[in-house]
């Protein structure tokens, strides 16, 4: 008979400090709904909205973040970082892995892929942080299947390249581009 109430007082101890674990993983944060996805997989209420939204038990609100998809004609219909490519507004974010130092360039990330002139007046200053190294090829498929062809654009503007700071290139190390001070 002893042994009986042994074995329940050790359960109920076991069961209280399960209980105690769990309250304390909730105060410390792991497994708190953090986000929509959290709130999500916790099961809460997701209401009816564009983007959708989850209700916490707590009663906080979480948004689902969504890719920005929007239709457009030319790079300034969508937001800052973004251009337009195929009627959408996409992220721009090109390609860096490289084999050799001719697979490098750095192109101005203020116009994405240049479609249509843009920027080819502008000065060159390499030294600002809007210059970023790319893998050449990839960036030019990429701008060739996205971009109109240059007689669609109209003539091509007759600025000369007005280089201020030609200090920096781009060249391959560690199997991607970076930007570097010319040698």
């Amino acid at each position: 008979m002893v042994k009986f109430y042994s074995s329940i007082a050790v359960l109920l101890l076991l069961g209280l400090g399960v209980w105690l674990f769990g309250s304390s993983l909730k105060k410390t944060g792991v497994g708190v709904v953090k986000d929509f996805s959290s709130c999500v997989q916790a099961g809460n209420k997701i209401l009816e909205s564009m983007p959708r939204k989850c209700r916490a038990s707590e009663g906080e609100i979480f948004t689902e973040q969504i890719a920005e998809i929007y239709d457009c004609r030319e790079d300034s219909q969508c937001s800052e970082g973004s251009y337009c490519g195929g009627g959408r507004c996409a992220k721009f974010s090109p390609e860096t892995f490289c084999r050799q130092d001719s697979e490098c360039k750095l192109v101005n990330e203020d116009f994405n892929y240049g479609c249509c002139w843009s920027g080819v007046c502008q000065a060159i200053d390499y030294s600002r942080d809007n210059w970023i190294p790319v893998n050449m090829n990839v960036f030019e498929e990429k701008r060739q299947s996205i971009c109109a062809t240059q007689n669609a654009c109209g003539p091509n503007p007759s600025c000369p390249a007005n280089i201020v700071n030609g200090n920096y290139e781009a060249r391959c190390v560690g199997g991607l581009c970076q930007k570097l001070p010319v040698r």
